[in-house]
């Protein structure tokens, strides 16, 4: 693959997983490239700018931030389930296990499932969450999350993918090749 992708395309109706760790930039790159009406992006940060406006701020997000992910794995659950437009959902793709489920959901309801890894170092995603005023991840989970990030990064530099987990693809950009993809297209 030669070359700087301005486009990244793929089936009407797929299911994309945009991860990377806490501060990889996955809200920024959606915001301005996942757009249309052949698309729907599932983002955490909905729920959370939804819980801010009922009042519940500071110390109160972090005591929350197991609802912020419960709530958006409900929403995802639902998007992703039936017929309907393409799916792009926000997540760290840290976790093997929330990995392999969206697959699964996505291939019972008939769609192919890609996963597209923003590739940042940990020390520029911390950078960037502080620079955004975000409440950072914890250092025991943002270590967590690093580490599963190292085995994930062999797997598709290797080769290996996710294909075992059911994922017709899964690629990893950098910062530069992510910030010169302009659109995110299904169809």
């Amino acid at each position: 693959m030669g070359g700087v992708q301005r486009e990244l395309v793929y089936e009407a109706g797929a299911v994309l997983l945009v991860a990377g760790l806490p501060g990889a930039g996955k809200t920024t790159f959606l915001r301005r490239t996942a757009t249309g009406p052949d698309v729907v992006v599932l983002d955490s940060d909905d729920v959370r700018r939804r819980l801010r406006d009922l009042g519940v701020r500071g110390r109160w997000e972090t005591l929350v931030r197991p609802l912020v992910h419960a709530g958006h794995l409900v929403r995802v659950v639902r998007a992703v389930s039936g017929a309907g437009p393409a799916v792009v959902v926000h997540e760290t793709g840290t976790r093997p296990r929330v990995r392999r489920a969206l697959a699964r959901l996505a291939s019972r309801a008939g769609r192919p499932c890609h996963a597209l890894f923003l590739d940042v170092d940990p020390a520029q995603a911390q950078a960037a969450q502080r620079a955004r005023g975000r409440r950072p991840v914890s250092s025991l989970g943002m270590a967590r999350h690093e580490r599963s990030w190292q085995v994930l990064r062999r797997r598709l530099r290797s080769g290996a993918g996710l294909h075992g987990e059911g994922y017709a693809s899964a690629r990893a950009l950098g910062r530069g090749p992510a910030a010169a993809v302009e659109r995110i297209r299904f169809g």
